[in-house]
């Protein structure tokens, strides 16, 4: 049985900069499915299909910007983000090579790290949406004032920082400084929620 010589591009490895230096990065599919994302550092993105095919072979092209008395305005733009080097998978083995990895064979501390970031994620989705009922509250002591001898009243960068409710009254916030003042002793800074 002959294979056929079909084969698809899967990956696409980037460099954006000059001969000098610059940064590199890759654009992926990691799934049978037809949705290419941007791999950059640390970071994984979904991309557009314009974005691989368009953007990473250099070149100038045409920004267009409105100017200061309101004309638009065209001047060249030098592109630096060129391939070097294309990923292609061979069209019979494309189910094979990109199936899904079974839990069992991803190790421990994979493991440990994805559930550790999702919890991070989480946290922060968290604290997003609740942004809007906290605000953060700097409560200078007069050991601050007197400890400082420049212009400004005192350090506002070393003065101890609570995070505080909105809704809470003098009274709560004057119970969690006094719990804050006693822990300033062995930290910089308090966030109480």
């Amino acid at each position: 049985m002959s294979v056929k010589p079909l084969y698809r591009l899967f990956g696409v490895l980037v460099h954006s900069g000059d001969v000098h230096g610059g940064h590199y990065y890759a654009y992926i599919r990691p799934t049978t499915k037809m949705q290419w994302y941007k791999f950059d550092d640390d970071r994984v993105t979904k991309a557009k299909k314009k974005d691989v095919f368009e953007g990473t072979f250099g070149g100038e092209d045409q920004r267009t910007v409105r100017g200061a008395q309101g004309k638009l305005m065209s001047y060249p733009w030098k592109r630096t983000a060129n391939a070097y080097m294309l990923l292609y998978i061979r069209d019979g083995d494309r189910d094979n090579l990109l199936a899904s990895v079974p839990s069992q064979e991803i190790p421990t501390h994979l493991q440990e790290r994805f559930e550790r970031e999702e919890a991070e994620k989480a946290a922060r989705k968290k604290e997003k949406e609740e942004a809007h009922l906290y605000l953060r509250l700097k409560v200078a002591r007069m050991a601050d004032y007197s400890a400082h001898h420049n212009f400004d009243l005192c350090d506002y960068d070393h003065v101890p920082a609570f995070k505080v409710k909105k809704a809470s009254t003098i009274k709560e916030f004057k119970v969690l400084h006094y719990y804050c003042s006693l822990m300033y002793a062995y930290s910089q800074q308090c966030f109480l929620e």
